[in-house]
């Protein structure tokens, strides 16, 4: 927004919860350790680091969750008051509601566990009395909301079935940030590197189904390698299902989570990158390795993608363990890497351009300022 000359401000606070809400996650020159566990992450630490003057960090007190989201409530107000509209990622939107502002949710797939229906998945941190409060006021104000953005096509149903209005909005893939890279050689002695930075959540990601498709795989590739990130609620699961399967060591390697400029590294170094399989559609993963001119290898949900898209990615569809094994065993042939990389990035340039993504907020934003 600030390239186009609009004043726009980000609004994160001194205690936030996942490292992947912090700026310098995304932008900064830092590693991984600097972040201590990114599910709980050393915000002291972090917080030394100068910020843009556009990142506004509220300082809260209280490391109690409770306390210190009254704190930052109490805190909002004169903050608030200083914008003309909220664009309100996550609790935001019930701060926005619960101080009478004119804001609109920026929805990543939280509506899969808001109760909106019976079927929703569940906190990741669990489900007591202010977490089940929480949401309930989340519910209340993305009913209360002019509209919502959403960037997640198969939430499209959730939406519709509880009647709220809404707009699709892409993620912003800078590709001149997200790029191919000449490889640092971290695994020059393998053929086929796959990677999935997909975290262990089997229900939600399908991560067991590649285990099993990769098993395998590697049974007849046994110079093939599976790099995976070592975090989600599943990790000791999934370790399990590779010790079952009896697959060697020298296949499977575990890396932890990392910032974005070490990311786009390991992009690179990767032949071929997978990520999620049971939802229907994607988060940041899968569009930044296509910029990276990575083939990747997901399901998605071909008739709500094209509503979303208006077209159908050159993504390797593949939904089950059977047919993630045929998408790897296409992968190994290095032009069919080439080619579908090479389409990946010209799609993802097409539907993901940040200017794209600045505009439906900004045509959004003058749509709710016009009718209040």
């Amino acid at each position: 927004m600030r390239a186009k000359r609009i004043q726009a401000d980000l609004l994160i606070t001194s205690k936030e919860r996942y490292a992947f809400s912090m700026p310098l996650w995304e932008d900064g020159d830092l590693s991984g350790k600097t972040f201590g566990d990114p599910m709980n992450p050393n915000n002291e630490t972090v917080n030394r680091y100068r910020m843009p003057e556009w990142v506004r960090i509220i300082r809260v007190r209280s490391g109690f969750r409770a306390l210190s989201e009254l704190d930052l409530l109490l805190k909002l107000p004169p903050v608030f008051q200083q914008y003309d509209i909220i664009f309100a990622h996550g609790f935001g939107s019930m701060y926005a509601m619960l101080l009478r502002c004119k804001y609109v949710p920026y929805d990543a797939g939280l509506i899969r566990y808001l109760p909106f229906s019976e079927d929703r998945l569940l906190p990741y941190r669990g489900q007591g009395v202010y977490v089940l409060a929480a949401y309930r006021l989340l519910k209340r104000s993305y009913e209360n909301a002019p509209i919502i953005l959403f960037t997640n096509p198969d939430t499209l149903r959730i939406f519709r079935k509880a009647k709220l209005k809404v707009r699709f909005v892409p993620f912003a893939i800078p590709c001149d940030k997200y790029l191919p890279k000449p490889r640092r050689g971290a695994y020059k002695n393998y053929g086929v590197v796959f990677f999935m930075p997909s975290r262990h959540h089997w229900k939600e990601k399908g991560t067991d189904r590649v285990i099993n498709a990769f098993s395998r795989f590697a049974k007849h590739n046994p110079d093939s390698l599976l790099v995976m990130v070592d975090w989600g609620t599943d990790i000791e699961k999934s370790k399990e299902r590779i010790r079952e399967l009896a697959i060697p060591s020298r296949n499977i390697r575990f890396v932890q989570p990392m910032p974005k400029k070490d990311l786009i590294d390991m992009y690179n170094e990767a032949d071929v990158v997978l990520d999620q399989f049971t939802l229907g559609s994607w988060g940041t993963a899968t569009p930044e390795a296509m910029a990276c001119e990575k083939p990747v290898i997901m399901y998605y949900d071909s008739e709500v993608i094209n509503e979303c898209f208006g077209s159908l990615p050159p993504i390797l569809n593949a939904r089950e363990t059977d047919e993630i094994y045929q998408r790897m065993e296409e992968c190994r042939d290095p032009e069919t890497r080439r080619n579908n990389g090479a389409a990946s990035r010209a799609w993802v340039k097409k539907t993901h351009d940040p200017s794209l993504v600045v505009d439906i907020h900004m045509a959004t934003a003058k749509e709710v300022l016009q009718k209040t």
